[in-house]
């Protein structure tokens, strides 16, 4: 996997392509944050930030800063998760991005959790849900809803993602 990965970085660089080049350094760096290797993957998370700075996609800085964020968690550096999250919010806020704004309030609530605040991280789930209310997104709110069931120990969030997910087969 990792060849094919730096393939697609190697091919962006030759053709001058930022925004393929800060995607390939974001799929990077997920992989080998969820392969525990933390120190490539903020490696690859940085390469993605600093890459996405010379684009004019502003959801793809924000994709960037939110891998730069996870890494940043899984390292135990919540402040500075914290810190970049918020700035991938209002960045996400700005353009007008709900489905990515949806994505850090789960971020949110992910960081939440780990600091044992479960209010504020059910919190931050709700406001994702009423989001993707608003929105009418539907696969937002299933994932709304999982996140909740995993979260409390109230049974309708299981059925309303079992039936809303029924809906759209």
């Amino acid at each position: 996997a990792i060849h094919s990965f730096q393939k697609g970085i190697d091919y962006s660089k030759a053709i001058g392509r930022d925004d393929y080049l800060a995607l390939g350094y974001v799929r990077l760096a997920a992989f080998y944050r969820k392969s525990g290797q933390l120190d490539e993957s903020f490696y690859n998370a940085n390469n993605a930030f600093t890459s996405s700075l010379n684009i004019n996609n502003d959801s793809i800085k924000i994709i960037a800063a939110i891998e730069l964020g996870d890494v940043y968690q899984t390292k135990g550096e919540s402040l500075l998760a914290y810190k970049t999250y918020i700035n991938a919010f209002d960045k996400a806020v700005d353009i007008g991005n709900s489905n990515l704004q949806s994505e850090v309030y789960h971020r949110y609530s992910a960081l939440y959790q780990l600091l044992g605040n479960r209010e504020y991280a059910k919190e931050n789930l709700i406001k994702s849900l009423e989001l993707n209310t608003k929105f009418h997104n539907p696969e937002g709110i299933i994932k709304d809803y999982i996140a909740l069931a995993k979260l409390s120990d109230e049974s309708f969030y299981p059925e309303k993602a079992l039936v809303l997910s029924q809906k759209l087969k």
